[in-house]
Formats: structure tokens, C-alpha cells, sequence
């Protein structure tokens, strides 16, 4: 796979040209005091791209936005004792798409996926799917801990298993791509959270609320607002969602946590 920007790795698929602000994404995981849980997932697709998707696809193979043997397939890469509990489908007239519950055993074993290129149906041709996980170390008690594990080298891969940034030549700056980028990113947004059963005693957490730690929340559009800053994201030619929060650390509006791990303690 060659070197490319976040963006083409966030959208791995043959339309992705299409998909011109189309995608949100929220992801929230709930854990009790033994350390059980949920995960509650929100994903949107603009809903004239899926007609259009819907209208190109064979007839022997029509599209789907998502399946649930999809998603109790993606169950199981979350880890051991993950299932899929309940998935509603979502119209929300400019978009569609579906909210999925998960449950968990033991948040030890979760990996939780931050990149939503897993969400986009894949077709074919189309490049790998990447992966980059948050990984969950927790210790019960009258006061629980939870640490939070932002995604490393060891933790991101390619659906075939490949980790990214292993010999791949890097790509010149292309002013027209970056505009067709542009158009992407628009409207985009992508958050994650974790919420605690419990009251927090004490985080290392910079977005705090309540029982909530906002591990991210990127709204897009707060990039192409700022003059140049696009322009920078695309000559790092930042390969992962984790290397361009890096580059977005300090733009206002911006939620995006930089302690890592994360540590939550609750009771």
C-alpha cells in the first residue's frame, strides 16, 4: 500500500471521490465497576450517496450501508466476549445510517477501532481497511481504575495484518487532490468517549464531564477554517487518524486528548 494521506486511509474505497462530507461518527464506550460494559456506535452516511451507491449496485449483490453479519463480524475483532447486542437504523433525512450496541465481558479484552474507514462497505479494489485501537487496562475494587490506550505502531494494521508505514514511498504534494480532500473533510466529524459507571475521584483527562471523558472530537470543519492549516495536513502526508490529531492538536474547537494513557479512577 502506498503512502497516502489520512483522509484516503479514513476512506479506503473505490467511491471515495464521491464522498463529499458524508460521514460522522461516534463512538462511546460505557464500563461498570467489574468491569463490563458497552459500546455504543453512531455512524451517518450522507443519504443521497447511498441512493446513488444503491442505484450502481449489481443486481445480484445489491449495496448495503451495513449488514448485521457485518457488524457481529466486527464484534469479534473488538476481542474476546464482545457480541453484538441490537442495531436500529437511523434516517435522519440528509443522512442514514444505524446505531449499533455492543456488549463486553471484561474491558481488558476490548480493542476499540477510532478509524471509521472499518464502517465504509468495502468494494472492489479497494485498499486495505486501517486499523488503530484503543486498547483498556483496568483494575476493580472500591475504587476502580481505568487506563486508557491511545493507539501505537502495535496496535494499528491493515485488515490483512500489515502495519502501516512498513516500505511505503511517499507521495508528492498534489494541489488538485488536496482540493478534492477538501470537499471530503467538509462536514466531517468523528468523536469518541468513555463513560464510567460511577463518579470520578480523579483523571488525568483533559475533557471531563460528568462521567465522561471525551477521548476526541473532530469536527472538520474547524480545519478548513484555519488558512494553510489543510494544506499543512496534506504535505505531512499523515498516514493514520492518530498521526493527524497530532496535527490538529491546537486548533480551537477542537477536542482532542493528548495524555496517554488516560487514567480514570471511579467509585
Amino acid at each position: 500500500m502506498k503512502g497516502r494521506s489520512a483522509v484516503v486511509l479514513l476512506f479506503a474505497a473505490a467511491f471515495v471521490v464521491l464522498l463529499s462530507g458524508c460521514i460522522e461518527m461516534s463512538t462511546r464506550v460505557l464500563v461498570e465497576k467489574d468491569g463490563s460494559g458497552k459500546v455504543e456506535q453512531t455512524f451517518l452516511m450522507k443519504t443521497e450517496i447511498v441512493e446513488m451507491l444503491k442505484n450502481m449496485g449489481q443486481s445480484d449483490e445489491p449495496f448495503e450501508l451495513y449488514s448485521e453479519e457485518e457488524l457481529e463480524s466486527q464484534a469479534e475483532g473488538m476481542g474476546p466476549g464482545v457480541s453484538l447486542v441490537s442495531v436500529d437504523p437511523l434516517d435522519k433525512g440528509a443522512l442514514t445510517g444505524y446505531f449499533a450496541v455492543y456488549s463486553f465481558e471484561d474491558i481488558n479484552e476490548l480493542r476499540v477501532n477510532q478509524n471509521p474507514d472499518a464502517q465504509v462497505p468495502e468494494q472492489e479494489g479497494e485498499g486495505e481497511a486501517v486499523r488503530e485501537f484503543y486498547t483498556f487496562d483496568f483494575t476493580g475494587g472500591r475504587t476502580a481504575l481505568l487506563r486508557i490506550n491511545a493507539p501505537d505502531e502495535e496496535s494499528t494494521e491493515t485488515s490483512g495484518g500489515t502495519q502501516i508505514g512498513e516500505n511505503q514511498p511517499q507521495e508528492e504534494y498534489d494541489p488538485e487532490m488536496a482540493e478534492m480532500m477538501r470537499q471530503i473533510y467538509r462536514d466531517m466529524r468523528i468523536s469518541m468517549a468513555v463513560e464510567v459507571g460511577g463518579s470520578i475521584e480523579k483523571t488525568n483527562a483533559e475533557f471531563v464531564e460528568g462521567s465522561t471523558v471525551t477521548l476526541m472530537d473532530l469536527d472538520f470543519n474547524r480545519l478548513l477554517e484555519k488558512e494553510g492549516r489543510f494544506e499543512e495536513l496534506m504535505r505531512n502526508q499523515a498516514e493514520t487518524l492518530e498521526e493527524t490529531k497530532n496535527l490538529l492538536q491546537d486548533i480551537p474547537g477542537l477536542s482532542i486528548e493528548s495524555a496517554d494513557p488516560v487514567e480514570v479512577r471511579f467509585r
